[in-house]
């Protein structure tokens, strides 16, 4: 009860601190524009510019390989190979949530790696984190298992923060709520199609064998994406 009061609490905070944003009238949408072609033109500024365009396409394969298989089959993973219970996938979901709150952090003081443009260091970061999953799905101990699961979330965080950084300098502020609603749709609302995809294969696949075939079409993916020069010259 008291978990779920301080995370009610959260939202009320929350809630509280929206309620002092004032918006200049000219920010706000055309009081004459339709809901139908205020969407249109989003959707339109959007597939125009081709490298957020490109970048989203990616994000849609890279999410739809390892977010429904993080939010289905870690559970799952942590039970039958780790041997864990509920506070085993409570300590391992606090290490994430650690590793996700320090790369955020380094984000801001290191948002490219070294003389690399912006693009292929989401592509390596994305290809670090396949590998890590592989490892996590072969762990046997818990402290293997910490390691790999900060790391995913180090990784996460790092490149959620430069990425939406990124994203926001590309869109004028009358696109720029249109395109992270598409983006947002993307990266959050294919997740539970790709559970389901996963909750399926689960009957027919052990739960290493997924994590192993799941970070290896990432580093797939990511390689993929080496190819693309329109993903390699994003810069910041």
């Amino acid at each position: 009860i008291m978990l779920f009061s301080i995370d009610g609490l959260a939202y009320v905070c929350s809630a509280i601190a929206l309620s002092f944003i004032n918006y200049p009238r000219k920010y706000l949408s055309r009081g004459n524009e339709s809901v139908l072609n205020s969407i249109r033109s989003g959707f339109l500024f959007f597939w125009s510019n081709v490298q957020l365009r490109a970048m989203t396409i990616y994000i849609a394969a890279a999410g739809c390989i390892v977010g429904g298989l993080m939010q289905l089959g870690f559970p799952i993973l942590v039970k039958q190979s780790l041997s864990g219970g509920g506070d085993s996938f409570g300590y391992l979901l606090a290490c994430s949530g650690l590793g996700m709150t320090v790369g955020a952090i380094c984000s801001v003081r290191y948002p490219q790696i070294g003389g690399l443009s912006l693009g292929v260091t989401f592509l390596f970061t994305d290809m670090l984190i396949g590998l890590l999953v592989v490892v996590l799905g072969g762990a046997t101990s818990m402290y293997v298992a910490f390691v790999a699961v900060f790391w995913v979330g180090f990784l996460g965080g790092y490149i959620r923060v430069v990425l939406i950084s990124w994203v926001q300098r590309q869109c004028s502020s009358e696109t720029l709520g249109r395109v992270m609603s598409i983006l947002i749709l993307v990266t959050m609302g294919l997740t539970p199609l790709s559970a389901a995809v996963f909750g399926v294969l689960l009957k027919y696949i052990a739960i290493t064998n997924m994590f192993f075939f799941a970070g290896l079409m990432l580093m797939i993916i990511a390689l993929l994406g080496f190819t693309s020069s329109d993903l390699r010259s994003i810069r910041r």
